[in-house]
């Protein structure tokens, strides 16, 4: 068990530290090996993030249903933690590894937020 913990967290940490956003080449002048790489981190990465973010979000319903008993039925602070814990990314793209696109853990108000296409 501790052997292929330590075998996940070394793939992790290296596809990580590999594909650096300084490192990001354009689709068209990558391989088939590197966009398969770029897939495969994207798949090991995105099993320890969606585990903690589904966790957050758990969390977050949980005390949000207790912020709003608390503070007698009051909406506001209910969604405002349902918000930061429920938005975000839940998986890993190799847009996300590659720094095309921002990887968010909390979420904001969706007001707030910047338009997903606003970038091109």
């Amino acid at each position: 068990m501790k052997r292929s913990i330590c075998v996940l967290s070394t793939c992790l940490v290296l596809s990580l530290t590999a594909l650096s956003p300084l490192d990001a080449l354009a689709a068209e002048e990558r391989g088939a090996w590197s966009e398969a790489g770029l897939g495969v981190a994207s798949l090991v990465t995105s099993v320890f993030w969606g585990t903690a973010k589904t966790v957050c979000a758990v969390g977050g319903t949980l005390t949000a249903g207790f912020a709003y008993l608390f503070t007698g039925f009051n909406e506001r602070p209910a969604r405002a933690i349902l918000q930061a814990s429920l938005r975000g990314d839940y998986v890993i793209t190799p847009n996300h590894l590659t720094g095309k696109q921002t990887l968010t853990f909390i979420g904001r108000d969706p007001q707030y937020e910047p338009h997903p296409y606003d970038d091109e």
